[in-house]
């Protein structure tokens, strides 16, 4: 009996679960338009060329493990990557029409659609066309030889295929790590040279640093960001011949700078930048001893240096947190704070604000940080040689709580060009330099204004 009964509570379990079943499927909503966009299964590794027809048809060639264009530029590589992604995610689910008519209207037929046809080992495995966007989302794409147009909603396929050749070139010169290089050398069309090299925790120096004038002090940031722009090159356009020498200062004596790099690896790149063409605003290029190409001319004058262009330009050295007093005397004008207690007050001893004045503590803290940061935008010289500094226009003393004192003086004031700039000496060493105006602001200004 209680074998029979088990039998019978089985049979009663699988017919409720038959009923849930077929009440789920008499009443789930039906999916529309269940023809399907079936794109044939392609392995990314397998395909050796593409070919791309829109204003222009142009052929994406696998060499090795390369991509190059029919005319023997590289190829982006990443680029590659995402269309054939994108071709993996050709699916859809609405067909939105047979009719052949439509074509023109969806931007699938001859005249407006971006034709594209796949090959693995010369076998074409892959012909579809890319229609417009679809204002709702998704893009309209037709295989080529029928006349089913669906909208594919989950492949950016359009924004990959790119309609032009020059949009696939490969720009970037390098794939390289900053971590991953030994030491850049730089020698300039006019003569001079110098070697970059990465030391100890990551640091950048020179190779030589005995070609460095007494005194100078190098600034290994600006080291660093020359590495950086130079490793992130980017070509504004390759070149399929190579140019005039004459014309690109390649190859002629004195009419480039050469950057050679060197990796840990120990593989090598030399970068020949040439000559500016005005017209254009772009400098013509050589990689390898090969690769020709335009740099814009911003780029180049991000990695055009010389050795001044490393020198340290901060002003000031000290301990912000060890500051007791901070002296601002400007003209017959002097206002001094001190710390008393670990609050901030007007000294005595100091011109003094209004009886309403109120002093904000937090002001005097701001002040020293951007003192302690305030950097030049050029070099004089030694104060000997004459340096601006005769007369003053402000001076600024900061004693520490080792009752030693750091000054920063203001000289001269002078026009540079459009802009107002003081001829200016910090506590960092006994160079002169050249200030702008809005850096020390705060210091020439009269009042107590500042400070509330």
């Amino acid at each position: 009996v209680v074998f029979m009964s088990a039998r019978t509570i089985i049979a009663v379990l699988v017919f409720i679960g038959l009923l849930i079943l077929v009440s789920t499927t008499l009443f789930e909503p039906q999916e529309r338009n269940l023809s399907r966009l079936t794109a044939p299964s392609i392995v990314p590794e397998t395909v050796e060329k593409i070919v791309v027809s829109s204003d222009e048809t142009f052929e994406l060639l696998k060499e090795g493990e390369h991509w190059l264009l029919g005319d023997g530029r590289p190829v982006d590589p990443d680029m590659i990557d995402r269309a054939l992604e994108s071709v993996e995610r050709l699916t859809s689910t609405e067909l939105v029409s047979k009719n052949p008519e439509k074509h023109a209207t969806y931007e699938v037929d001859e005249e407006k659609g971006q034709r594209v046809t796949v090959f693995v080992q010369d076998q074409l495995v892959l012909d579809f066309v890319i229609g417009k966007s679809s204002s709702v989302g998704g893009t309209y794409v037709r295989l080529a030889e029928t006349d089913d147009v669906y909208l594919v909603q989950r492949s950016p396929i359009k924004s990959y295929f790119a309609p032009t050749q020059s949009q696939w070139q490969r720009l970037k010169l390098f794939d390289v790590d900053i971590g991953d290089v030994v030491s850049v050398k730089v020698e300039s069309a006019a003569g001079s040279e110098f070697a970059l090299v990465q030391g100890d925790e990551k640091k950048w120096g020179l190779s030589d640093a005995s070609v460095l004038p007494a005194g100078f002090r190098f600034d290994e940031t600006k080291a660093r960001s020359l590495v950086s722009a130079f490793l992130n090159l980017r070509a504004k356009e390759i070149l399929t011949m190579s140019p005039d020498p004459t014309t690109s200062g390649l190859g002629a004596p004195g009419g480039m700078d050469t950057y050679s790099l060197t990796l840990t690896g120990g593989a090598t790149h030399t970068l020949g930048l040439g000559k500016l063409d005005s017209e254009e605003q772009h400098h013509y290029a050589q990689l390898d001893g090969e690769q020709y190409f335009y740099i814009p001319s911003f780029a180049a004058d991000n990695i055009r240096k010389d050795l001044n262009d490393f020198r340290a330009l901060n002003l000031m050295e000290f301990d912000v947190d060890a500051v007791k007093n901070l002296s601002i005397k400007a003209g017959n004008i002097q206002r001094i704070f001190e710390k008393v207690g670990g609050q901030w007050v007007v000294a005595k001893a100091s011109a003094q604000p209004s009886t309403d004045f109120v002093l904000n503590g937090a002001t005097v803290e701001r002040s020293l940080q951007e003192l302690s940061r305030i950097r030049a935008k050029s070099y004089v010289g030694d104060v000997s040689s004459g340096s601006g500094l005769g007369k003053l226009s402000a001076e600024v003393e900061v004693t520490l709580d080792s009752d030693d004192v750091v000054t920063l003086r203001l000289g001269t004031e002078l026009q540079d060009g459009a802009q107002t700039v003081y001829y200016v000496q910090g506590n960092a060493d006994a160079g002169t330099y050249l200030v702008q105006e809005h850096e020390v602001a705060q210091f020439t200004a009269s009042g107590f204004d500042r400070w509330k």
